[in-house]
């Protein structure tokens, strides 16, 4: 079995061409400036603020010429559905409500599908992709960390950024650079780079997408907001309610100056981070553009006014997609474009809240679609759409910012916007068809509780408003839609799987890991330090996270992302304390502590397994950035908030396990991955798995490899045993 990249797909980096190929921003009526900014070099201008300009990894196979393979038009196509979240014990509950699921299950089966360590969305889909394990793909986490760039601060798990050089603080001389942590070929790159034409609908960590002949590609998780975060959004208020100006979960509440009846409000929207400079404390800061709000009282519509454009908006009503454009402080300058939505909340006060503003893709500031106007295309097929990767509003949920209904009527029309886009690809030609839908995911994250009457965040109120709906069950409903779609249009020698990247399970209570390690003495503080507050998102993606409290000198371990523990191993870390002889048995040491540690106000022991990640994964080229541990926690426990960003240490004794208070009340992360497995369908006869090796969302990769004969044995996976399709 092959250990390496495959023939032909050894990566090898290679600067590529700018995110925004095709796109100059605009520039008036001066025809010199015109011509310059469609120098390739000058559209890195319009990235360095944003830092989105790609440096992409590209194979021999992906550098020469695409061919049509020979039995490209008589192979069977292969439509892999992918259902985000989609847990096997839900959905055989509702089955007898879901005919074109039920006919799946009944005909050939519904099975488990085992999830990846730790079973999170970026880690599992990366596997079920690549078909090998994540010391090879190199994707471990949300969130990582980069001891010789950044040190202990937590940086973004999926992409790497180079910030940007610049004379003078306004003229660029290095461009930025985001590469994909992603290192590893999907099957889309290889069944494209076979000569097959594939389709691609929010593959996740897609970002940046690269240009490939035979592909259509639209990028889905892990694709920023036009700010490079993963969903900055803003509220706007006219009163004086107490709240923090930043929330935990990414939102900047901005106060409206203007006094309590003024009838016309002039503010800002905020857009990509000025990466010129960063301010040690607060981080970067954002590029805006002016925005008016005018409004007539004391309940009528309210007026947004954005670059030159007037809508009229109805309270309690949302606003149509609406042009942003960012003036970027460089020299010569440069416009980024984006776009955004408003929801008129109230009239008196004036409240109104913004969805994060996203990527346009009638002029894409970053790479998230091949061919480049594939996203254009969509678009004018079936009207505007989201297109950041994190689609769903769960942050503003979350901060209380939107109600549990609305958030629901959200999800619902997202659903349905993502199954328009599927019935355009699947009506164009192509030999395999990948398309992955979120909603599902985001639904039971965001609906749990209402399952668990015992969970923190249930209100019989706040059910009462559902009396009668099921709101996970909607959602289902609105799955199984697209599977009766899909099932509709297979011919006989088509090929349907359907899968799911993990389950779900509870999250009452989290756990501070930090805190843990703090109290059993692994993890020290400054004499000096302060009270922590709480982190918030803004601060992750400003770039201002600060871990100065821990005393580093005196630390031999520490957390953060969703689950890992790090030894602070000399060589390594910045600080290191750990010797590496020593390494292997502290981490033994550590498995055995937290495994026996209980809960003792609730009875309970958090933590079901924990992970020693080098005899999980084994050998592989990026294992030198994993954790040492993962946690696997069981029912109704995951690691706290807090601890994902490293802020969630206290005094010395403080109880580590906190009440989950938030609406994001079901959960899959740092879940030992035996108790969230995903779902797999086909429409092809598949026989149960054996106890000994259970069907793992790697094999996936391998099925689609297989389907077009193409080779598997480089592979940490094996093909599903599915019944042979009819020939053509």
């Amino acid at each position: 079995m092959g250990r390496g990249y495959p023939p032909g797909l050894d990566p090898r980096p290679v600067r590529a061409t700018p995110a925004t190929r095709g796109y100059a921003p605009p520039l008036g009526g001066r025809p010199l400036l015109r011509l310059v900014a469609r120098v390739p070099w000058l559209f890195f201008v319009a990235l360095v603020n944003v830092g989105v300009a790609a440096e992409w990894t590209a194979g021999a196979a992906g550098d020469r010429a695409w061919r049509r393979a020979p039995d490209a038009e008589t192979v069977g196509r292969l439509v892999v559905l992918g259902f985000d979240g989609v847990d096997p014990r839900v959905l055989r509950a509702y089955l007898p409500q879901l005919p074109a699921l039920a006919a799946l299950a009944q005909s050939s089966g519904l099975f488990e599908l085992q999830s990846e360590v730790p079973p999170e969305s970026p880690v599992a889909w990366s596997s079920l992709q690549t078909g090998v394990r994540p010391s090879r793909h190199a994707i471990f986490d949300f969130v990582g960390r980069d001891p010789v760039r950044t040190g202990y601060r937590p940086t973004n798990g999926m992409v790497d950024l180079s910030p940007p050089r610049f004379l003078f603080g306004k003229v660029p001389t290095r461009p930025p650079r985001v590469t994909s942590h992603l290192a590893y070929p999907t099957f889309l790159e290889r069944v494209s780079d076979a000569g097959y034409r594939v389709t691609g609908l929010r593959p996740p960590l897609a970002f940046p997408v690269r240009p490939r002949p035979g592909a259509q590609v639209l990028s889905g998780l892990g694709t920023p907001d036009l700010a490079g975060t993963n969903g900055a959004y803003a509220f706007y208020d006219s009163g004086f309610a107490l709240r923090p100006e930043f929330t935990v979960f990414n939102g900047h509440v901005i106060h409206l100056e203007g006094g309590p009846k003024a009838r016309a409000y002039d503010t800002v929207l905020e857009g990509p981070f000025d990466r010129r400079r960063r301010d040690p404390v607060a981080g970067y800061p954002r590029v805006t553009t002016p925005l008016r709000f005018e409004r007539t009282l004391p309940d009528g519509p309210v007026t947004v006014v954005l670059d030159g454009v007037r809508e009229t908006v109805a309270a309690g009503a949302t606003s149509s997609w609406m042009t942003a454009r960012f003036r970027m402080p460089t020299w010569p300058a440069v416009t980024l474009q984006g776009r955004v939505r408003f929801r008129v909340q109230s009239v008196d006060p004036l409240q109104v809240l913004t969805d994060p503003v996203q990527i346009d893709p009638q002029a894409p500031a970053m790479a998230i679609s091949t061919p480049g106007d594939f996203a254009a295309s969509l678009e004018r097929a079936v009207g505007p759409y989201a297109t950041m990767g994190w689609l769903e509003p769960t942050f503003p949920l979350n901060d209380g910012f939107l109600a549990p209904e609305t958030f629901l009527k959200d999800v619902l029309e997202l659903f349905d916007r993502d199954h328009a886009l599927l019935r355009v690809a699947l009506e164009k030609p192509a030999n395999l068809v990948f398309h992955v839908f979120t909603e599902t995911d985001r639904a039971a994250h965001c609906f749990w509780w209402l399952r668990d009457p015992e969970h923190p965040f249930f209100d019989a109120a706040r059910a009462a408003a559902f009396a009668g709906r099921d709101p996970l069950l909607e959602v289902y409903r609105r799955m199984d839609a697209v599977v009766a779609d899909v099932v509709g249009r297979l011919g006989p020698s088509d090929t349907l799987l359907v899968v799911s990247d993990h389950g779900f399970q509870g999250f009452r209570w989290g756990f501070n890991v930090n805190q843990w390690l703090l109290n059993e003495g692994y993890l020290a503080l400054r004499e000096d330090a302060g009270e922590v507050s709480d982190a918030t998102l803004d601060d992750f993606f400003g770039e201002s996270l600060d871990a100065g409290a821990i005393d580093w000198s005196r630390t031999r371990a520490y957390a953060l992302g969703l689950g890992q523990v790090y030894l602070n191993l000399r060589g390594r870390e910045p600080r290191g304390t750990v010797a590496p002889e020593e390494a292997r048995a502290l981490a033994e040491e550590l498995r055995g502590k937290l495994l026996a540690y209980e809960d003792r106000p609730r009875g309970r022991k958090p933590l079901s397994k924990v992970y020693l990640l080098a005899d999980e994964y084994g050998a592989g080229p990026a294992m030198a950035r994993a954790a040492e541990l993962q946690l696997g926690f069981g029912p109704d426990y995951r690691v706290s908030w807090q601890t994902a960003l490293m802020h969630d240490v206290r005094r010395k004794g403080s109880d580590p396990v906190v009440d989950n208070t938030y609406p994001w009340s079901g959960d899959h992360c740092s879940t030992d991955r035996d108790l969230v497995p995903g779902i797999l369908l086909s429409n092809r006869r598949l026989p149960a798995p054996s106890p000994q090796r259970p069907y793992g969302v790697r094999d996936v990769a391998a099925t689609v490899l297989a389907h077009f004969g193409l080779d598997t044995s480089d592979l940490d996976a094996a093909p599903l045993p599915l019944e042979a399709p009819r020939a053509r």
